[in-house]
């Protein structure tokens, strides 16, 4: 695509696309400032949205606002010059593409004096009766039990503060650093911490845990107990696998990412041992086991059928094809009775299982939709030339076609997380205690007195903050899945 030439055309575009940015994140940024109010300052007659602490610092967060804006400028500036193997483009006045070009810093300068200047007057004319004073007590008390955990979360949360800022410093450490053995010794040692920590948690309380206990059928009758060498044996035969696909990993970047992804698992799974936490806690569980057990179910499945259509032009795929796309346009009101009458059936009810059930027979069709366009823009003479040497078709799909479609794989995984994890009606209809966080977050909206508003936007904001995380960390294949996500034919 030929570059737009003219200067004024080009600011146009990116001030409507600041302007869509803001009202975009506008509705989020509202819950968060409602999130941190008490309720006198929700309900008052006269809307308050600027912090206290906006207005007392803002000296400091303008300087703070003029350091990122320069940074930003010259990091970008230095990629779009040090990136292309061309020399450096001259735009149409003539001048280089460098940031320290003299139209370049002019413009730099306007912006800053004009965001610095404006958050400046804004927060000294800014009256007493639109200030409040920031708390966090609806996130207390959504997350936390009682005064006593709340009091015990103290050191936790530092610890836990501290660990996130190391889990991403190894992440960036693993994604820039050149690979090496160092890399693998550093993935490999966090994995078998991570494995260690859980399991003397799982060890510490397998003894006591039902049959009718377990996430899979709550309401059976069975009252079988566990004993404790079966779960030494789980944790030692999951840990063996882990440290092997870790050992064997291609390069340190791919192990220190295991050891990540386990040691959030070991502190998800320790941290109720260590604190009490209220029973949003458990709806977050819920939501995870059911979100994660969809995604990996439907987009194994995914891969094999839409390989396999993709490869299939025969009459008998298009009818599948219009087959799933028929069913993925019904409404969810269709699938509500059938739904209901076989978890009564097979006393599935209120439980993780039936909701994956749901899910991925619901997302099935959108998967095979999707992955089989990536697929379809892999050439056959590329697997060909794999079983030429040597692969069968398994192997030749394994290692050759999903390395190339890997984005394509990633995008779609992450619009199948969002379609289970953002589910309302099914979820609320087909459980009454297992509850994941939407419907959970609905107790909040029956309208019945403004005291839960704090609440309700804590409980939006919770929800909405784990998303933003994923897609920060899977962007990059997310836009190359969008973008094409496998080699064009």
């Amino acid at each position: 695509m030929e570059q737009l030439k003219s200067p004024w055309i080009r600011g146009t575009i990116h001030v409507l696309l600041i302007f869509w940015v803001i009202y975009s994140i506008f509705p989020f940024m509202m819950s968060m400032l409602t999130s941190t109010m008490i309720v006198r300052d929700v309900i008052a007659r006269d809307p308050k949205f600027v912090p206290q602490w906006l207005v007392d610092n803002n000296l400091v967060i303008a300087i703070v606002i003029v350091l990122v804006m320069v940074g930003i400028y010259f990091l970008m500036g230095f990629i779009n010059a040090n990136v292309s193997a061309s020399p450096l483009k001259r735009d149409s006045m003539g001048t280089s593409s460098s940031p320290m070009n003299p139209l370049g810093l002019t413009v730099l300068a306007v912006a800053v004096l004009v965001v610095c200047g404006s958050f400046l007057w804004f927060t000294s004319v800014v009256g007493e009766d639109q200030i409040f004073q920031p708390t966090i007590q609806a996130y207390q008390g959504l997350w936390l039990n009682d005064e006593d955990a709340i009091a015990a979360f103290g050191p936790v949360g530092s610890g836990l503060v501290v660990l996130a800022i190391t889990l991403v410093g190894a992440g960036i450490f693993a994604t820039l650093a050149q690979p090496n053995q160092l890399m693998r010794y550093i993935g490999l040692g966090m994995t078998v911490a991570a494995v260690l920590f859980a399991s003397q948690q799982i060890v510490a309380v397998i003894g006591d845990v039902r049959l009718d206990d377990t996430f899979l059928m709550p309401n059976a009758e069975s009252a079988v107990f566990v004993p404790d060498w079966v779960g030494i044996l789980v944790v030692i035969a999951v840990g063996a696998l882990v440290v092997l696909s870790v050992w064997n990993a291609q390069d340190g970047r791919r192990a220190t990412y295991f050891g990540i992804l386990f040691v959030i698992i070991g502190v998800i799974i320790g941290l109720p041992q260590i604190i009490e936490f209220a029973v949003f806690y458990e709806y977050f569980l819920n939501t995870v086991v059911v979100t994660v057990c969809t995604v990996a179910i439907s987009i194994s499945i995914g891969c094999l059928a839409a390989y396999a259509l993709a490869r299939y032009r025969g009459i008998t795929g298009f009818l599948i094809l219009i087959t799933a796309l028929g069913f993925r346009a019904l409404p969810r009101l269709a699938f509500i009775l059938p739904y209901y009458y076989f978890a009564n059936l097979t006393g599935l009810f209120d439980t993780h299982l039936l909701l994956i059930i749901a899910f991925v027979t619901i997302n099935q069709p959108f998967t095979i939709w999707m992955l089989r366009s990536f697929f379809m823009d892999i050439p056959k003479e590329i697997e060909e030339s794999a079983m030429i040497d040597g692969c069968n078709r398994l192997t030749a799909f394994t290692r050759v076609i999903i390395p190339i479609v890997w984005p394509g794989i990633i995008t779609t995984a992450l619009f199948s997380m969002l379609l289970a994890y953002n589910e309302f009606l099914l979820a609320s209809i087909l459980t009454s205690t297992v509850q994941t966080l939407p419907v959970a977050m609905s107790q909040y909206t029956s309208g019945e007195t403004l005291r839960v508003l704090p609440t309700l936007h804590a409980s939006s904001v919770s929800i909405v903050i784990p998303i933003i995380i994923i897609i920060i960390f899977f962007q990059r294949y997310l836009i190359k899945g969008l973008a094409g996500g496998a080699v064009k034919g």
